[in-house]
Protein backbone atom coordinates (compact mmCIF):
# COMPACT_ATOMS: atom_id res chain seq x y z
CA UNK A 1 0.00 0.00 0.00
CA UNK A 2 1.33 3.38 -0.88
CA UNK A 3 0.08 5.67 1.82
CA UNK A 4 2.63 3.67 4.53
CA UNK A 5 5.66 4.69 2.82
CA UNK A 6 5.13 8.50 3.38
CA UNK A 7 3.88 7.11 6.99
CA UNK A 8 1.05 6.71 8.52
CA UNK A 9 1.22 9.04 11.63
CA UNK A 10 1.27 11.99 8.16
CA UNK A 11 -2.00 10.73 6.74
CA UNK A 12 -4.42 13.48 6.94
CA UNK A 13 -8.25 12.64 7.10
CA UNK A 14 -8.87 12.05 3.12
CA UNK A 15 -5.81 9.33 3.70
CA UNK A 16 -7.80 7.45 6.55
CA UNK A 17 -11.20 7.28 4.70
CA UNK A 18 -9.59 5.60 1.59
CA UNK A 19 -7.86 3.22 3.80
CA UNK A 20 -11.25 2.53 5.04
CA UNK A 21 -12.73 2.24 1.81
CA UNK A 22 -10.00 -0.11 0.54
CA UNK A 23 -10.74 -2.67 3.65
CA UNK A 24 -14.62 -2.59 3.26
CA UNK A 25 -14.97 -0.19 6.14
CA UNK A 26 -16.56 1.83 3.54
CA UNK A 27 -19.86 2.19 5.67
CA UNK A 28 -18.23 3.75 8.93
CA UNK A 29 -16.11 6.58 6.98
CA UNK A 30 -18.36 9.54 7.58
CA UNK A 31 -17.70 9.01 11.33
CA UNK A 32 -14.43 9.33 11.07
CA UNK A 33 -14.67 12.17 8.38
CA UNK A 34 -17.00 13.51 10.54
CA UNK A 35 -14.32 13.39 13.81
CA UNK A 36 -11.34 14.65 11.16
CA UNK A 37 -9.35 11.37 12.08
CA UNK A 38 -6.16 11.64 10.64
CA UNK A 39 -3.20 9.21 10.73
CA UNK A 40 -1.80 9.84 14.43
CA UNK A 41 -5.23 10.12 15.60
CA UNK A 42 -6.19 6.27 13.79
CA UNK A 43 -3.24 4.28 15.10
CA UNK A 44 -3.85 6.08 18.99
CA UNK A 45 -8.17 5.19 19.06
CA UNK A 46 -9.60 2.21 21.80
CA UNK A 47 -12.46 0.89 21.78
CA UNK A 48 -14.11 2.95 24.05
CA UNK A 49 -13.40 5.53 21.80
CA UNK A 50 -14.97 3.98 18.72
CA UNK A 51 -17.66 2.86 21.04
CA UNK A 52 -18.25 6.52 23.01
CA UNK A 53 -16.99 9.00 20.80
CA UNK A 54 -17.38 7.36 16.99
CA UNK A 55 -20.52 5.69 18.10
CA UNK A 56 -19.53 2.55 16.49
CA UNK A 57 -21.78 0.13 18.71
CA UNK A 58 -20.88 -3.07 17.34
CA UNK A 59 -18.27 -5.17 18.81
CA UNK A 60 -17.55 -7.13 15.89
CA UNK A 61 -16.86 -3.97 13.84
CA UNK A 62 -14.86 -2.22 17.06
CA UNK A 63 -12.45 -5.44 17.06
CA UNK A 64 -12.16 -5.55 13.40
CA UNK A 65 -11.38 -1.63 13.39
CA UNK A 66 -8.59 -2.53 15.97
CA UNK A 67 -7.14 -5.31 14.23
CA UNK A 68 -6.63 -3.03 10.79
CA UNK A 69 -5.06 -0.62 13.22
CA UNK A 70 -2.70 -2.95 14.85
CA UNK A 71 -2.00 -4.30 11.07
CA UNK A 72 -0.70 -0.81 9.92
CA UNK A 73 1.29 -0.37 13.21
CA UNK A 74 2.94 -3.36 11.99
CA UNK A 75 3.66 -2.94 8.39
CA UNK A 76 4.96 0.27 9.41
CA UNK A 77 6.94 -1.62 12.20
CA UNK A 78 8.58 -4.31 9.15
CA UNK A 79 8.73 -0.77 6.46
CA UNK A 80 11.04 0.88 8.82
CA UNK A 81 12.72 -2.45 9.70
CA UNK A 82 13.86 -3.25 5.83
CA UNK A 83 14.52 0.93 5.38
CA UNK A 84 16.90 0.56 8.42
CA UNK A 85 18.71 -3.02 6.47
CA UNK A 86 18.89 -1.21 3.39
CA UNK A 87 20.52 1.90 4.85
CA UNK A 88 22.91 -0.56 6.86
CA UNK A 89 23.92 -2.60 4.25
CA UNK A 90 24.57 0.91 1.69
CA UNK A 91 27.07 2.17 5.22
CA UNK A 92 28.32 -1.30 5.17
CA UNK A 93 28.06 -2.41 8.89
CA UNK A 94 26.13 -5.27 10.32
CA UNK A 95 22.93 -4.37 12.16
CA UNK A 96 22.72 -7.54 14.70
CA UNK A 97 19.19 -7.21 15.96
CA UNK A 98 17.01 -4.24 15.64
CA UNK A 99 15.75 -4.88 19.30
CA UNK A 100 18.74 -4.76 20.92
CA UNK A 101 19.55 -1.16 19.50
CA UNK A 102 17.70 1.96 20.14
CA UNK A 103 17.27 4.56 17.32
CA UNK A 104 20.31 6.71 19.14
CA UNK A 105 22.48 3.78 18.39
CA UNK A 106 22.10 3.59 14.87
CA UNK A 107 22.03 6.97 14.49
CA UNK A 108 25.63 7.12 16.21
CA UNK A 109 26.81 3.58 14.17
CA UNK A 110 25.27 5.80 10.78
CA UNK A 111 27.22 9.07 12.09
CA UNK A 112 30.64 7.30 12.88
CA UNK A 113 30.40 5.01 9.77
CA UNK A 114 30.25 8.41 7.37
CA UNK A 115 32.24 10.69 10.02
CA UNK A 116 29.79 13.23 9.95
CA UNK A 117 30.45 16.20 12.65
CA UNK A 118 28.46 18.33 13.74
CA UNK A 119 25.24 16.71 14.61
CA UNK A 120 22.99 17.20 17.95
CA UNK A 121 21.09 14.43 18.71
CA UNK A 122 17.88 15.29 20.84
Amino acid sequence: MESITKGIEKWKNEDVINYLKENNLEIYAHKFKEHRINGKDFLSLTSDELKLDLDIKNLHIRKKLLREIQKLKQSTIEYIHVKVMYFAKEAKFKVFDLQTFTLRDLLMDCINCYQIDNVLLY
